[in-house]
């Protein structure tokens, strides 16, 4: 089986251009994906902690987005450890009330315990209610803005196509080669 495997991958080198590893000849790859479970869990509670800033501070973090990307980066990764950390901290109490709920025998005192985890348990729900609706709407905005960028382009459809044309009948390279986006810095 070994030599098998051995013939193989010797026959499947030679099919790759020698140097084309060292190259880079095409697009670069896509990011690793998280490496950990906690590594995944920071990065959406960088979103998270970043979804719940209010406008000001979140147009601060945006232009230092811009400026600093690592400052950002280290910024945002601590308030999403700060967050995952609060919601950690959250669980074990809750944890804590429903096993001293289920132990207790004295039924004052598992009233007051219904009351506190059904607070704690009420407080996270319209969180989470919150935080889906600042996404929704988000979404919407965004939705807004990609509409209107399609009628203004529908709206200059045959302008785009007499553009197309006479690049063409020019001999330009390639007009349908994808162009970098006018307001993304390269």
């Amino acid at each position: 089986m070994k030599k098998w495997l051995l013939l193989i991958a010797f026959c499947c080198a030679g099919l790759i251009p020698a140097g084309a590893e060292k190259t880079g000849g095409g697009p670069p790859p896509p990011p690793p994906p998280p490496k950990s479970e906690k590594e995944r869990r920071t990065s959406f509670a960088i979103w998270r902690a970043f979804s719940s800033l209010p406008g000001k501070e979140r147009q601060d973090m945006v232009k230092l987005q811009r400026t600093d990307p690592e400052k950002f980066r280290k910024v945002m990764t601590e308030k999403g450890e700060a967050l995952l950390k609060a919601d950690r901290d959250r669980l074990i109490e809750l944890r804590s009330m429903v096993a001293e709920y289920i132990s207790t025998a004295d039924s004052d005192r598992r009233e007051e315990l219904y009351k506190k985890i059904e607070a704690n348990v009420r407080f996270d729900y319209f969180k989470r209610l919150e935080e889906n609706r600042r996404h929704l709407e988000e979404m919407k905005r965004r939705a807004r803005g990609l509409e209107a960028e399609l009628n203004k382009r529908e709206k200059n459809a045959e302008a785009a196509i007499k553009a197309r044309i006479d690049a063409i009948l020019r001999g330009d390279p390639d007009p349908e080669a994808p162009r970098p986006h006018p307001r993304r810095k390269k």
